[in-house]
């Protein structure tokens, strides 16, 4: 499963696979066919459909930044409010010293903040404009309007989001420091007084906005299945493959595919939670900037956490939905896809049961909840046996002289008393069956007595 980390680079590049580590084939068991359906509930976040999604959009509604956060608990405190104008007067009156090597730093990373933000709205504008409004215009069409949406899902939406944002962080240095020359070299040196600057709340703003999470959400959720629907129809509809290299050659594209821009939101996030980390390790405590900045990266890091967490449940879910479809002969009261059952791992391993030598290989699936048993047919799984967790031991066995690494499998109900042999010739593959197994055991029975 991917996960939303940090990376640090932010120059845009077509990637091998996404920061958020994305697989994009959910390739059960080697034969599992790919998810190639659109996601319907994607095409709602989709897409004003307006040509003319290159220029600054307007504002979002939002009120003005707000005061430093308080240090003190003190309840006659609580309510009261600070201008805008009073937040950038003790900005102002923070003291410059020449020799604040952290203030330079401060400079340095600000200006790096405003010109990544700038090169990644610049890619969004590019991405629509010669990738996705030519499309949508063509005639005859050349894919199908739910196709559209689900390749591009809601990136308009993602760089009106963008355009307001970067609006915010120049304003406000140009408010402190007479602004940020983002057509200077990367190299060359930002005004001093630009560390004076305070934009923490600037980014407690873009998180705070629910709309903004759940547009940045509901983007990274469907990112693999935009990145599927690609591949299949590059692969299999020719036309479709020549105009993604007719737009790779555009100029303004710089050779960059459609995958390399439609990457950038999912690397933005973790981007953010590097640099705030960075401006706040070169912010003294007396600084105007420090309490906000604390509760900025807190703030990006817990949204990095939900996002990542959405989606390695949205994942799962189409791997499920995957599994049922392929899933032969399971009894009628056996219901796989479920609320709330997630796969946690797959993979075969060499099954025995009872004081049997003879072994055949199983394809195994743990859930948050069993352990499905299941023989592997090509593209297709014919049902076995289910384990509920609650009712599962594992008890690991010694080395032995064949080679193989096994662990027992006992299952409590007095029906089925024999144990289940499972082996692997890979140690360490054994150890993480054991590993995932008793994990989620403990999980499941924890859930249960809660």
């Amino acid at each position: 499963s991917p996960s939303l980390s940090p990376s640090p680079s932010h120059t845009n590049h077509t990637p091998s696979s996404p920061t958020i580590s994305t697989t994009n084939n959910h390739n059960i068991g080697g034969g599992m066919q790919r998810v190639t359906t659109a996601t319907n509930n994607v095409s709602e976040l989709v897409m004003g459909r307006s040509t003319t999604t290159t220029t600054t959009p307007s504002s979002f509604t939002s009120p003005p930044p707000p005061p430093p956060p308080s240090t003190t608990s003190n309840s006659n405190n609580h309510g009261r409010k600070q201008d805008n104008s009073s937040m950038m007067g003790r900005v102002r009156s923070f003291t410059a010293n020449p020799n604040n090597k952290d203030l330079m730093r401060r400079s340095h990373i600000i200006k790096e903040i405003i010109e990544t933000e700038q090169s990644y709205m610049r890619g969004l504008s590019v991405c629509i404009k010669i990738y996705l409004d030519p499309l949508l215009n063509l005639s005859p069409p050349l894919i199908t309007p739910d196709q559209i949406s689900s390749i591009f899902l809601n990136i308009q939406r993602i760089f009106k989001i963008t355009c307001e944002f970067l609006k915010k962080l120049k304003t406000r240095i140009a408010k402190t420091s007479g602004g940020v020359n983002t057509s200077a070299p990367p190299s060359s040196s930002p005004a001093a007084n630009m560390g004076e600057a305070s934009i923490g709340d600037l980014f407690m703003w873009l998180w705070n906005e629910t709309k903004i999470v759940q547009e940045y959400t509901a983007y990274i959720n469907h990112f693999n299945n935009s990145q599927r629907i690609i591949d299949d129809l590059s692969a299999n509809k020719s036309k479709f493959a020549d105009y993604l290299h007719k737009c790779q050659r555009e100029e303004e594209c710089r050779s960059q595919t459609l995958s390399g821009f439609l990457i950038q939101p999912v690397q933005r996030v973790p981007r953010y939670v590097l640099l705030l980390t960075d401006l706040l390790k070169h912010t003294t405590s007396d600084h105007p900037d420090n309490e906000w900045l604390s509760q900025a990266l807190n703030r990006t890091k817990a949204v990095a956490e939900t996002m990542n967490e959405a989606k390695r449940n949205a994942e799962s879910s189409a791997r499920m939905n995957v599994l049922a479809s392929s899933l032969l002969n399971a009894p009628d009261t056996f219901i796989l896809n479920r609320p709330g059952r997630l796969v946690v791992k797959d993979g075969a391993l060499m099954l025995s049961e009872g004081n049997k030598k003879a072994s055949k290989y199983s394809y195994l699936f743990l859930f948050n909840d069993l352990l499905l048993f299941t023989r592997q047919q090509k593209s297709k799984f014919q049902y076995q046996k289910v384990m509920p967790l609650n009712q599962l031991k594992v008890v690991d066995i010694a080395a032995n002289e064949t080679g193989q690494h096994a662990f027992h499998v006992l299952w409590s109900l007095p029906e089925d008393t024999k144990p289940i042999t499972l082996s692997s010739s890979k140690p360490e593959e054994k150890e993480l069956w054991l590993n995932y197994l008793k994990d989620a055991n403990h999980n499941q029975k924890k859930t249960r007595q809660e």
